[in-house]
């Protein structure tokens, strides 16, 4: 078995983040509610960036670009974007286990997307808000930022209030 990383592209903020298996084992992550000093461009520790070169990683929030909502618990939590000449960051790790072909995996995380991100355009180099709902997709793949499989993918996060997301996969 491949020992499978998972990586995260959204344009959200996210928090406690865990995934319970099915056979009673639980694949634990560094990390998994992105606690951390806040700080912008560093992502978490405990997570490796996956985003565009000459791009910047992910931000420990709230703080920064004027994103204000108060974490759901702990903190501080862990803020991507999705920027308007199609780039986005993105997070990966090695999991504590390997995934087992044939079995049965929950994870949950709690997403929501900020009403504001305030931030310099590269495309129009104007100040623009960062706020268009998007998606989270979960891949796993055999080495940090590889998608081999894309294992789950939220519905559009429109929420601006934190809310618990399940995701099945097999």
């Amino acid at each position: 078995m491949y020992r499978p990383f998972l990586r995260f592209a959204a344009c959200l903020c996210l928090l406690a983040l865990s995934v319970p298996v099915a056979a009673q084992v639980t694949i634990t992550l560094q990390n998994p509610s992105f606690e951390g000093p806040r700080r912008a461009s560093l992502q978490p520790s405990g997570w490796y960036d996956c985003g565009f070169r000459g791009e910047t990683p992910p931000d420990v929030q709230p703080g920064f670009f004027n994103v204000r909502i108060a974490p759901a618990s702990g903190s501080s939590f862990m803020g991507l974007v999705v920027r308007d000449n199609d780039t986005w960051e993105s997070v990966s790790q090695r999991l504590s286990e390997p995934l087992q072909g044939g079995s049965c995996y929950d994870f949950s995380i709690r997403l929501s997307r900020s009403d504001e991100y305030f931030s310099v355009s590269r495309t129009s180099s104007k100040d623009v808000y960062f706020t268009q709902p998007t998606k989270l997709r979960i891949w796993g793949g055999s080495g940090y930022c590889d998608k081999r499989e894309l294992l789950a993918e939220s519905a559009m996060v429109t929420n601006t209030h934190w809310k618990q997301y399940v995701f099945k996969f097999k």
